[in-house]
């Protein structure tokens, strides 16, 4: 009985062109890949994530990754296991680059926490550049 290997394509098609974006280590597409898997109820021995940024100058504009069917498996166990976390009570939110297209980043406070805080280092760097200038002058 020969086994038929069965590929799995997901094409991420990103139309912005001020912000690149990664086919490998990406999880939006691994996650339009599990829902697909899921979806077609198919044994998957590999998938090929592609983002396709047309109107990014500055890299190539179709990027391609591999994954097989266990890399696809562990995701999915990842993924479940943080969204448990994510609806435990009093579960932390964590802010980072992701934020940067969120709806709800406005009310978040941890968004607006390290927003303060990039803030205050800011500013602090300012001082003590000023500083700096105020000591080594003629």
């Amino acid at each position: 009985m020969s086994r038929k290997r069965r590929e799995l394509h997901v094409l991420d098609f990103k139309h912005g062109r001020g912000q690149w974006v990664a086919a490998k280590g990406n999880p939006q597409p691994l996650y339009y890949a599990l829902g697909a898997a899921c979806a077609i109820d198919e044994p998957i021995s590999r998938v090929y994530l592609t983002i396709v940024q047309p109107r990014f100058a500055n890299a190539d504009p179709i990027r391609t990754a591999v994954v097989d069917a266990a890399e696809l498996a562990e995701f999915s166990f990842e993924l479940m296991a943080r969204a448990r976390a994510a609806l435990e009570p009093g579960a932390p939110t964590v802010a980072g680059e992701w934020c940067k297209f969120c709806g709800a980043k406005g009310s978040c406070l941890s968004f607006q926490n390290a927003r303060s805080e990039a803030a205050y280092h800011a500013f602090e760097l300012a001082d003590a550049r000023a500083a700096g200038a105020r000591t080594s002058g003629p």
